[in-house]
This record gives C-alpha cells, sequence and structure tokens, in this order.
C-alpha cells in the first residue's frame, strides 16, 4: 500500500494507474517518498529553446514478502519478454532497506524489492540513459516515439495484472484498498530514491 501521506498528484498520469493497482495487492508496498515518487513514466526533457536533451527511463519501485505473490512476478517477467523494452529484477531486502520503508528490522520474514523499468535505449546499443539528443534528429525521433510506447507498455502492464487480481484475490478491484489509514512515516522521513535525484 501507500502511505496515506502519499500525494497521487506527485505521479506521472502515465503510471498513476498502474501505481494504484498494483498497491491494491495486499502484499504489495511501495517504495516511495512523502515529497515525491519513487516512479516515473519515463521523460524527454526540452532545453528553454525547445531542443530535447537526455531521456530519463521509466520505472517503478515496489517490495513485498519473498514467499508471496511469486505468481504475480511470474506475470511482469512474461510482460517484459513480450515487451523488450521493459525489464524487472529483484534484490533481497537489507535492514537498512527495511528502515526506509517502515518496517521493523528484526521481524524474521525476508522481503525482496523490485524495480521495473521502461528504457529508452537497452534494447537499440545505448546503454548510457542519459545520452543527449540535442545534435542527433535520429535519436531524438526515436526517443519520441518510445515515450508513445512507454506509456503504452505501463498501461498494457496496469490491464494484465488488474487482471491477476480479478482471478486471484477479487473481482470487484475499485473495491480493494490501495492506501493506508495511518501514517507510515511518523518519526522519520522516507530518503528519495537515488534516481530521483537525476529529476
Amino acid at each position: 500500500m501507500l502511505p496515506k501521506e502519499f500525494n497521487l498528484d506527485n505521479l506521472d498520469n502515465g503510471i498513476r494507474g498502474l501505481v494504484i493497482t498494483l498497491n491494491r495487492i495486499p502484499e504489495i508496498n511501495k517504495k516511495t517518498t512523502i515529497y515525491g515518487p519513487t516512479s516515473c513514466e519515463g521523460h524527454i526533457g526540452e532545453y528553454k529553446n525547445g531542443n530535447p536533451y537526455s531521456t530519463k527511463d521509466g520505472w517503478i519501485f515496489f517490495y513485498k514478502p519473498a514467499k508471496k505473490r511469486k505468481d504475480l512476478i511470474g506475470r511482469i517477467n512474461q510482460f517484459c519478454i513480450e515487451f523488450p523494452y521493459f525489464s524487472i529484477s529483484d534484490r533481497e531486502m537489507e535492514e537498512f532497506d527495511f528502515l526506509r520503508a517502515g518496517l521493523n528490522p528484526d521481524q524474521t520474514e525476508k522481503f525482496s524489492s523490485y524495480e521495473i523499468i521502461g528504457s529508452f535505449w537497452s534494447d537499440t546499443g545505448y546503454m548510457d540513459n542519459f545520452r543527449f539528443l540535442e545534435e542527433d534528429a535520429r535519436l531524438i525521433e526515436k526517443a519520441r516515439i518510445r515515450k508513445k510506447e512507454l506509456v503504452s507498455g505501463w498501461n498494457e502492464l496496469d490491464s494484465r495484472i488488474k487482471d491477476y487480481i480479478a482471478k486471484n484475490i477479487k473481482k470487484d478491484i475499485e473495491s480493494l484498498p490501495y492506501m493506508e489509514e495511518k501514517n507510515r512515516t511518523k518519526g522519520f522521513v522516507i530518503p528519495v530514491c537515488p534516481r530521483c535525484m537525476f529529476q
């Protein structure tokens, strides 16, 4: 679930629905901050003269108990196979992650952290996601096309996760809460995700 104090207006339109849908799954929690998202639909910035500069990948972070909802991760993996500019990675959460997420570091249950990435260049040979585009018209056009593909992909993943919820949790998806009733972060602030420093 999202922290109660989280402002949904901080989420890009292209991923807002997906973030809400993910957080309707009881075991899923969104890694986020009070003041801004650790999520992004993917962006192409512009200089004051209107010329585009480096692209920024799209991403979504979340975490869950390691042994639960493995079939959900399987669904997401299958999506990433079908849409090669998307990928998912995971790692076991450590004590520092627990503190950032407002979890008790002394609990014995293992949690895994996941990152879904929608990349502008990973499938085209450009591994530098912050490649400057101002002088390369071909890359500029490719980025603009890919931006539409990324948003379309996020929407498709949202649809697939809704289907997962309807078949495995509850048909009335809208009745499932996605935000906590009480503040999660009382007494401390969740640090900003490193990726957000590039915004």
